[in-house]
């Protein structure tokens, strides 16, 4: 059985964003089916209204919805949270609107029609970067912190006894 077709061992938070109800439903069944928890936004305002109250894993954004386009969802969504993954999908098979989402910080750009084989193996490979973004973060906390305790030991005034 290839492997893509089995349930996924980890369960993400996933946050879908598409103005056509048919692609919601045939997605999140899929995803809901490999175990994931999905929410559903279908513009771009309710989108960064889900994404701040869900706090997601990753993002299935499409490119063209009503309100806030796809991009300017991306960029408030990467102003507000660098580490979570974000995959940019679009009907448009533009080179540059993907270039675009890339350089805006998406993690990857599918085009619609896709399979769903392919969408699965997407999310995969962008949620295998997060966890290490995220011990990145961690570790680069850890290490301004630790040069704020040695900034502030080296600017102590030596106490003779």
């Amino acid at each position: 059985m290839d492997a893509l077709n089995l349930p996924s061992l980890e369960t993400f938070k996933i946050l879908l964003v598409d103005d056509e109800p048919s692609t919601l439903q045939l997605v999140r069944k899929i995803l809901q089916a490999d175990g994931h928890k999905v929410y559903e936004a279908i513009d771009g305002v309710q989108a960064i209204e889900v994404f701040g109250s869900t706090k997601p894993d990753l993002v299935l954004l499409d490119v063209v919805i009503p309100k806030i386009d796809g991009l300017g969802v991306l960029q408030e969504i990467r102003r507000r949270d660098r580490l979570a993954g974000v995959i940019m999908v679009s009907a448009l098979t533009s080179e540059q609107l993907a270039v675009k989402s890339m350089l805006s910080g998406a993690d990857d750009y599918i085009s619609k029609p896709f399979k769903l084989n392919t969408i699965r193996l997407h999310i995969r490979q962008v949620m295998d970067k997060v966890p290490l973004r995220r011990h990145n973060a961690s570790l680069q906390d850890q290490l301004l912190h630790a040069n704020e305790k040695l900034r502030h030991y080296m600017a102590a005034p030596l106490v003779d006894t």
